[in-house]
């Protein structure tokens, strides 16, 4: 009625829509599981960067909301796998074998990435 769940249906669809929908989808993804959150942001990431869809300020608005949500995510997994490194050496080989390829370092990587594609593509 109220277009609440309207809005999960489309952060589903395309979660980098808005900063709105990028919240709601990211705010749905497992929280204890921090790995597997880095890997559906980066695969969203990915499909963005794959995909034709203009980059609006809308857009740059939900990859910065997603960059800064999983900051401290991600300096967290860098930590433990440091501190991990020699006693666990399968968690290298889960990174080695994600089946994402998008590993961008900010949202601004993200944004390039995506526009150079589009470039390439349409010269």
């Amino acid at each position: 009625m109220f277009g609440i769940r309207s809005l999960s249906a489309k952060a589903q669809a395309d979660p980098l829509q808005s900063q709105r929908a990028a919240t709601a989808w990211f705010a749905q993804l497992p929280s204890i599981d921090v790995i597997v959150r880095a890997e559906q942001v980066a695969l969203a990431l990915d499909a963005l960067r794959q995909s034709d869809v203009a980059i609006d300020r809308d857009r740059v608005a939900a990859i910065a909301s997603l960059n800064a949500a999983t900051e401290a995510d991600s300096r967290r997994l860098i930590a433990w796998y440091l501190k991990n490194q020699e006693k666990s050496p399968s968690v290298a080989d889960h990174w080695r074998r994600t089946p994402s390829r998008a590993k961008f370092t900010s949202a601004s990587d993200a944004i390039a990435t995506a526009r150079m594609t589009r470039l390439r593509a349409s010269g």
